[in-house]
C-alpha cells in the first residue's frame, strides 16, 4: 500500500495523539497511588514523611508500569475491557507481591480488600469517564 502525503501526515497526527494520551492516561492512572489512605486519613495528615508516604506507594507505581506493559495499555489507555481490568489485577497482584517482598509493609487481608476496591474505582473509573467524554466530544463534533 502507498502512503501518500495526507496519509502519511494524517497518520503522524494520530500516533502523536495516542503518545500525548497515553502519556496523560498513565500520568492520571499513576498519581491516585500517592494518595493511599489509613485508617481513612490522607497519610501526609497523619504525620508520615514524604519518604514513608513513598515506600508505601512504590510498590504499587512499579506494578502499574508493569501492568500497563502487559495489558498493553499504551495503545488504548482509556479501554475498560480488557486493559482496564488487566491493569487493575496486575497493578494489586504485583503490588502486594513486592510489598509482601522487598518492604516492610504487610499485605493484611484488609489492606488488600481496601487496595482492590480503591484501585479499582480509581483505575476503572478514570476510564469510563475518558470514554464518556470522548463519546461526547465524537458527538458534538459530528453534531
Amino acid at each position: 500500500m502507498t502512503h501518500t502525503p495526507g496519509r502519511r501526515a494524517s497518520h503522524d497526527a494520530d500516533k502523536r495523539a495516542r503518545t500525548g494520551s497515553a502519556s496523560a492516561a498513565f500520568a492520571a492512572d499513576s498519581k491516585p497511588r500517592g494518595d493511599l489512605r489509613r485508617g481513612g486519613q490522607p497519610l501526609a495528615r497523619i504525620g508520615l514523611s514524604p519518604w514513608e508516604i513513598l515506600s508505601t506507594a512504590w510498590p504499587f507505581l512499579a506494578a502499574l508500569a508493569l501492568a500497563w506493559l502487559i495489558s498493553g495499555s499504551p495503545r488504548s489507555p482509556h479501554r475498560l475491557w480488557p486493559h482496564g481490568v488487566v491493569v487493575v489485577a496486575c497493578t494489586v497482584l504485583i503490588g502486594m507481591l513486592l510489598r509482601l517482598l522487598l518492604t516492610d509493609g504487610g499485605v493484611q487481608t484488609s489492606f488488600v480488600v481496601v487496595a482492590t476496591l480503591s484501585l479499582g474505582v480509581l483505575l476503572m473509573g478514570r476510564r469510563a469517564i475518558s470514554k464518556l467524554l470522548a463519546g461526547r466530544a465524537e458527538r458534538m463534533s459530528t453534531s
